[in-house]
């Protein structure tokens, strides 16, 4: 999983820092991820966040574009 993804599901979430969103998909990987693709896909993730400050804000990180259209998406989804 990306880090861009793993954000957006964070943002998505509630969740204000890089840290709490990877840590937010660990705790949910047995849900997201085949059994068999969960060490792949959280080493992608751990490798992409080491890169970063997981202190940054999600809004920083993600920018306020990318906030924006998050919102408008979920407010679509939730007036379907």
């Amino acid at each position: 999983m990306t880090l861009d993804k793993a954000a957006e599901i964070g943002y998505d979430c509630g969740l204000k820092t890089l840290e709490e969103a990877v840590n937010n998909i660990d705790c949910h990987a047995m849900s997201m991820f085949l059994y068999s693709d969960i060490n792949t896909e959280m080493l992608e993730l751990e490798q992409e966040a080491n890169k970063y400050d997981l202190d940054l804000t999600l809004i920083e990180f993600l920018g306020s574009d990318k906030c924006k259209e998050c919102d408008d998406q979920m407010r679509a989804a939730m007036s379907s």
